[in-house]
């Protein structure tokens, strides 16, 4: 990976590092819990637009239906 001088550039490398770890933190969790992942996405749409997203999500099912 080629990286520029920009402080800008390492902060949203690092950012992106951040959200991913963080989104397979709570898939992990889920799993431990007995809940399915059903997806994710990196990269919603909100806000203003940013040169790697701004917003994550991720869909879990509980098996407990009571």
């Amino acid at each position: 990976m080629n990286m520029s001088y920009e402080p800008q550039e390492l902060r949203d490398l690092i950012f992106c590092h951040i959200n991913h770890h963080q989104i397979l933190a709570v898939q992990a969790l889920a799993k431990t819990m007995g809940w399915q992942a059903l997806g994710n996405s990196n990269h919603l749409g909100t806000g203003t637009v940013e040169p790697l997203g701004n917003a994550s999500s991720c869909l879990l099912a509980s098996r407990d239906r009571g």
